[in-house]
């Protein structure tokens, strides 16, 4: 401990007996008096308060999201009554928003919903965060790091007298973030808990505050460098280096982070998915267990360290017991795979999990990659009544790595038969046979499809449900599809009950050729079928058309073979529908999307842009009732799609706050993009 003590700068008050000089003597005083080895526990407890305020401000303002869900939640089983409305399509009784409190929030939303460009690098994607989360980090990075560098000194007058000061109040600051950087790493973890935020949305904050603690871990490191070699060259840097294993362990600790902070960036991660997925957490393991090595117990730092091990094994225990309470022996399930045309798989797992709309699950095949987990997004719904299990369906597109093994798994399992089978479809029409058991049968019938041991992990995510706004835009480009359809299937259940209050809904999906549809086809029907007659609409986009083939679609849907749509156009064109009582001129003006111009604040008639009409207007399907006082835009795709919609919602938003569009209480986005 002496040792530790000399290089540290923890002396005692025996000054003279310390020094035979008088310089050694005026070291040491000002090795105390400047900023004392044993005072930097405080900067870890400082960033730990930061962050827990940060986290008890964010668990107050999503009270009201948790009490909306549990308002879908009763509505799902049946304990909601159905608002009723006027003929022209407003809540009768409904209250007018008050001005301040509505201008308040829609800034806030604007916040949330403005996405910022990202940025290519070589190999690195650095995507940036929303801009209200991007501010957040902003001022919590720059205040930490103000904080860091406006205490002095930086240095000892020689390295010989401890450690350098600035060193140590970063090490002591990025020990304070290690508990919320494995808190916000994890599936199930005590920040979710409390603000109602699921796992893949905390991961832009575990990513960027993992990058914040790579910062400062190299602010730690550089003056343990810098200040032997400007003293006595790289000789006593040497001798330095070696003289204590502190150096050495921190060397494996700092290069277990970079390899966990880089490996992590958008371009890397889904070049080499399978990989990052298989080293990244033995990575986090190892890093952690150096900690505690490199640390050597000195002031504080055990107690970070097993607050995070505490935090990171709660998480661990708590997913493995709801596994095994939710299927057999080791938390193994059966799961029928079948493959579809168009490179498609279809998984069908009997659960007696329940979830909502929008959420996701984590299979595990231990016959195929028994050390890696993959997300999907569930498609269908539970029952509503929670008796006996539930069935739930994922979709899989085969691209390569584990989808591809997976549907050639599939396609092994149905070799000789002379066609697939789709009895499975029948779980997903909850809404026609929800009271039939026949369903559920059919569901684990044998055909020609394989079967394989599963380990279920979830259900995770955000309720995607739309069923308490007024009307609701679903935007899907490709497989995306599978949101809207777990939200739409919702909606649908609820409207047949008469639970929902969505007057209108229309779902406008991006796909490559007309086989993309049939996948999903028979289910964006049972949709129509029990949707309100003239309140769903279909619109299709179709990028690579057969020329001169016939359309098979459905007629009442509206076909465009021109590529894909404009999101922007799309969402402008829901809002502002023609309505049936007004002249045939009277419907949306057009939009100067470059400029970001709103015609939406217009309230008088124009002549609607033709893009428009032709990109997302069916009005040949869909009577087209007044612009609605709630509005909810669901969006999956591609990055483009999710940034170009998340835009336009923002740039709603930010008119709304300069008090315009009166004629909207509020527009709400549920925005996913393939993979975070």
């Amino acid at each position: 401990m002496d040792r530790l003590l000399r290089r540290h700068g923890g002396g005692h008050d025996d000054d003279s007996s310390s020094s035979s000089s008088t310089a050694g003597i005026g070291l040491l005083t000002n090795t105390k008096t400047g900023d004392p080895w044993a005072g930097q526990a405080k900067y870890a407890k400082g960033v730990v308060a930061i962050g827990c305020i940060v986290v008890a401000l964010a668990a107050i303002l999503a009270i009201p999201s948790r009490l909306r869900h549990r308002r879908l939640d009763r509505a799902r089983t049946g304990g909601a009554p159905r608002r009723s409305h006027g003929a022209a399509g407003t809540a009768v009784g409904r209250r007018h928003p008050v001005e301040p409190p509505r201008r308040a929030a829609s800034f806030c939303r604007f916040l949330a919903y403005r996405q910022l460009p990202s940025y290519r690098l070589g190999f690195v994607d650095l995507r940036f965060p929303a801009l209200g989360v991007t501010l957040l980090l902003c001022a919590l990075m720059l205040g930490v790091t103000a904080w860091m560098f406006a205490v002095q000194p930086y240095y000892r007058s020689a390295y010989t007298f401890g450690s350098p000061p600035l060193a140590l109040r970063a090490g002591m600051m990025a020990l304070g973030l290690m508990p919320f950087i494995y808190a916000l790493g994890s599936k199930v973890n005590l920040i979710s808990a409390l603000t109602g935020t699921s796992h893949e949305r905390l991961q832009v904050y575990h990513q960027w505050i993992a990058r914040f603690m790579l910062f400062l871990a190299t602010v730690h490191t550089i003056p343990f460098i810098r200040q032997p070699l400007q003293e006595g060259g790289t000789a006593a840097l040497r001798e330095w280096f070696f003289s204590d294993h502190i150096n050495t362990t921190g060397t494996v600790a700092y290069a277990c982070l970079f390899v966990l902070v880089f490996g992590s960036f958008a371009g890397l991660r889904e070049r080499c998915y399978e990989l990052f997925v298989a080293v990244h957490i033995p990575v986090a393991v190892t890093f952690l267990a150096f900690m505690f090595i490199h640390t050597s117990q000195l002031l504080t730092s055990w107690r970070y360290l097993w607050g995070t091990a505490a935090l990171y094994m709660l998480s661990v225990f708590l997913r493995l017991a709801r596994q095994l309470s939710s299927h057999s022996l080791f938390g193994l399930c059966r799961c029928r795979v079948e493959a579809l045309d168009g490179r498609l798989t279809r998984l069908t797992i009997r659960t007696p999990l329940t979830w909502r709309p929008g959420q996701h699950v984590f299979v595990r095949f231990p016959a195929i990659e028994p050390w890696s987990a993959h997300p999907f997004t569930i498609v269908s719904m539970p029952r509503p009544d929670h008796s006996g299990d539930s069935a739930i369906v994922l979709m899989a597109k085969a691209h390569g790595g584990f989808t591809r093994k997976l549907h050639s798994r599939a396609l092994a399992g149905q070799a000789g038969e002379a066609e697939t089978s789709t009895e499975t479809t029948t779980a997903m029409r909850h809404g026609e046979h929800i009271d039939d058991h026949d369903a559920d049968e059919q569901l684990l019938r044998p055909s020609s499809s394989t079967s394989l041991s599963a380990i279920v992990d979830g259900p995770y995510g955000q309720d995607a449900g739309v069923s308490d706004f007024d009307a609701a835009l679903f935007i899907a480009g490709g497989s995306g599809i599978t949101l809207a359809m777990a939200s739409l299937l919702d909606l649908a259940w609820q409207w047949r009950n008469g639970t929902a209050q969505t007057r209108r809904a229309r779902l406008v999906w991006s796909v490559r050729n007309d086989e993309s549809v049939e996948w999903m086809r028979e289910h964006i029907e049972t949709v129509e079928a029990l949707a309100p007659r003239g309140s769903f609409g279909v619109v299709v986009h179709i990028s690579q058309s057969a020329g001169g083939a016939a359309s098979t679609l459905p007629a009442s849907w509206q076909v465009h073979r021109d590529g894909h749509p404009d999101v922007s156009l799309a969402i402008d064109a829901f809002l502002l529908e023609e309505v049936p009582s007004s002249s045939s001129s009277s419907s949306m003006p057009s939009a100067d999307v470059e400029k970001g111009e709103t015609p939406l604040s217009e309230t008088s008639s124009a002549s609607t842009s033709p893009d428009a009409k032709r990109s997302s207007s069916p009005a040949s399907s869909v009577s087209a009732p007044t612009p609605s006082s709630s509005v909810a835009v669901v969006v999956c795709g591609p990055e483009g799609m999710s940034r170009d919609a998340g835009n336009r919602v923002a740039k709603l938003q930010l008119d709304m706050a300069r008090g315009r569009l009166k004629h909207l209480e509020q527009v709400y986005l549920v925005n996913e993009r393939f993979g975070w």
